[in-house]
C-alpha cells in the first residue's frame, strides 16, 4: 500500500522520480535475507495474478490494488538490495539508471522507463511470466555464483547491481501501468 509520504512522478518522456518510505532497514539486513524476500514476493505476485485472472481474465478494483501493493513491495526490496550492494568507494562505476538513494524520510529512485509502453496493451500476467521470472532467475544464478567463495567483493556487488537495475526499472514501469491505467489482463 502507498504510504502518505509516497510521491511518484512520471513524465511523458519516461523520466520518473519515486520517493517512498523504506520499511526495511537495509543497513541491518544481510544481502541473502533481502534476496529471499525478493523470491518470496515474486512467488506471491505469481499466485495473486493467477487467482485474480482465474474467473474472468481481467483485473479490476481490489485485484489491481493488491498487485500494485506487491509490485511496490518488490520495488522497496530491490531498492534496499541496491542500496546494500552500493559501495561508495566505487560509486562512479554504478549505473545512473536508476539512481537509488536513501534519505532521512525514506528512499528515492530516479530513472527512465520506456515511454512507448504507455500506449501499448500491458498484461501483468505475460510480463510476470515472460520477463520477471527469467530476470530474477538470472539474478539468482549470478548471486549464487558470486557467493561460491562465501565473500561478496566490491566488483561482484557492482555486477549484481547492474543485473538488478533493469529488473528494478521494469518493475517500476509495471507498477506505474497497473496503478495508473484501466483494466489489464
Amino acid at each position: 500500500m502507498a504510504s502518505k509520504n509516497q510521491q511518484f512522478d512520471v513524465r511523458r518522456d519516461g523520466t520518473f522520480v519515486l520517493h517512498d518510505n523504506l520499511y526495511i532497514d537495509y543497513r541491518q539486513q544481510q544481502v541473502s535475507i533481502l534476496v529471499r524476500r525478493l523470491i518470496k514476493l515474486k512467488g506471491r505476485l505469481t499466485r495473486v495474478i493467477g487467482r485474480s485472472l482465474a474467473n474472468d481474465n481481467r483485473l479490476i478494483g481490489q485485484e489491481k490494488a493488491t498487485i500494485a501493493t506487491i509490485l511496490l513491495s518488490l520495488i522497496r526490496t530491490m531498492a534496499s538490495l541496491h542500496l546494500k550492494l552500493l559501495d561508495p568507494r566505487y560509486a562512479a562505476e554504478y549505473s545512473e539508471n536508476p539512481r537509488v538513494y536513501f534519505g532521512s524520510d525514506g528512499f528515492a529512485i530516479e530513472g527512465k522507463i520506456n515511454p512507448a509502453a504507455f500506449t501499448t496493451h500491458f498484461s501483468i500476467e505475460a510480463w510476470n511470466k515472460n520477463y520477471l521470472e527469467g530476470a530474477i532467475t538470472v539474478f539468482l544464478k549470478q548471486f549464487e555464483a558470486v557467493l561460491a567463495d562465501k565473500e561478496l567483493k566490491a566488483k561482484e556487488k557492482i555486477q549484481l547491481a547492474y543485473t538488478l537495475n533493469p529488473v528494478l526499472i521494469e518493475t517500476i514501469q509495471a507498477f506505474y501501468l497497473v496503478r495508473s491505467f484501466g483494466i489489464f489482463t
